[in-house]
């Protein structure tokens, strides 16, 4: 289905252009004036009536609790973004809900009315603190020197004096009493990051994403974020799994065998019809190359990821059978160089996906 959530750019980095598509713990509460916060830039004007986040390593005691809240982002302290101290919303963790490496969807008290535009900040902190307790938050591991992009998006850590910022990409929900969700932007939710090596041979010789783009478009070619240890195809198919575009990553003429995003120029471009089902698959030679699939806690969360619900995990056997999967999404977009009657001329420009809001 088509991501109806009007909240993103078209020219959106993905997360992986920064990434290094592994979750990285927050520093830990373990103290009971220690704070964790997501400070960002609502998207989605409408009522949120819960937060969707996953935790990381959790040591507690029988009684552990945390609060979580919602609060205005302070205009008068500052960098880094920092949550203003009043809980204008609430929600009671309880020790049975705090587990290690675990999504966890938490409903809040009342509701919070929000406009897109708006300051929020999310915060959890103690309510009931025991001796060696340590609680630490996943969020996306980025690159030695990259930040959250945009950059009013990220998560910090308070030890009870000050605010230390979080070297990553917050991992977060917002859900909408009209059973929508999105996030923060900069934000992106994940509950698993699986890294699969596969070649020509293995039982799954393809793997990429199923997609939908919003609007007719010509696409200038596909771009993949994988680790190239061997020769790779990026495929584009039609809905009757016929090869339309198809470009060779030599493995011997990239800057490194690395996680890395590589790009594939078609030797055309190629126009695309809205509405219409394409699949951008990586098609490796006989050497394993390494991909990472980004799983959700649920199908309807791929409307607050970067690459929205019109793209989702599609798969081919080594015995030709397709298969999809509307959980997860694969780190393969396209570049596009013109939408509808606009763009054309002598750029283009690479998207996680092609949105049209």
């Amino acid at each position: 289905m088509p991501n109806t959530w009007p909240g993103m750019p078209l020219a959106l980095p993905s997360v992986d252009d920064n990434s290094t598509m592994a979750f990285v713990s927050s520093t830990a509460l373990t103290a009971s004036t220690h704070q964790h916060a997501v400070c960002g830039v609502v998207a989605k004007s409408g009522t949120i009536t819960g937060i969707g986040f996953r935790f990381a390593a959790v040591t507690k005691g029988g009684t552990t609790a945390l609060t979580l809240a919602l609060e205005d982002t302070s205009t008068s302290s500052g960098p880094p973004a920092q949550p203003d101290g009043t809980q204008d919303q609430t929600a009671a963790i309880g020790n049975a809900d705090i587990a290690a490496n675990t999504w966890k969807t938490i409903t809040l008290s009342s509701n919070r009315t929000v406009t897109q535009g708006d300051l929020l900040s999310v915060v959890w902190e103690y309510s009931t603190f025991n001796t060696g307790d340590s609680i630490a938050f996943s969020h996306w591991q980025t690159s030695t020197g990259a930040g959250p992009m945009p950059q009013e998006s990220g998560a910090s850590h308070y030890n009870g004096t000050t605010w230390a910022i979080l070297q990553a990409i917050p991992n977060i929900v917002l859900v909408y009493n009209d059973g929508t969700f999105a996030t923060l932007t900069g934000c992106s939710p994940a509950e698993s990051l699986t890294s699969t090596s596969f070649n020509s041979g293995t039982a799954t010789n393809l793997r990429g994403n199923l997609w939908i783009p919003h609007a007719d478009m010509t696409i200038r070619g596909i771009v993949g974020y994988y680790q190239p240890s061997g020769n790779a195809d990026l495929v584009i198919y039609n809905s009757a799994f016929t090869e339309l575009r198809s470009v060779t990553i030599d493995a011997n003429t990239v800057r490194s065998n690395a996680l890395r995003m590589y790009q594939a120029i078609f030797s055309s471009d190629l126009d695309v019809t809205g509405g219409s089902t394409y699949y951008l698959m990586l098609r490796p030679a006989g050497t394993n190359v390494t991909m990472v699939t980004i799983g959700v806690n649920t199908a309807a969360h791929l409307q607050a990821t970067f690459y929205g619900d019109q793209l989702y995990g599609a798969y081919r056997t080594s015995g030709g059978s397709w298969s999809t999967n509307t959980a997860e999404q694969n780190p393969i977009g396209v570049i596009v160089s013109k939408i509808g009657s606009t763009g054309g001329g002598g750029g283009s420009v690479a998207l996680p996906v092609a949105r049209v809001i």
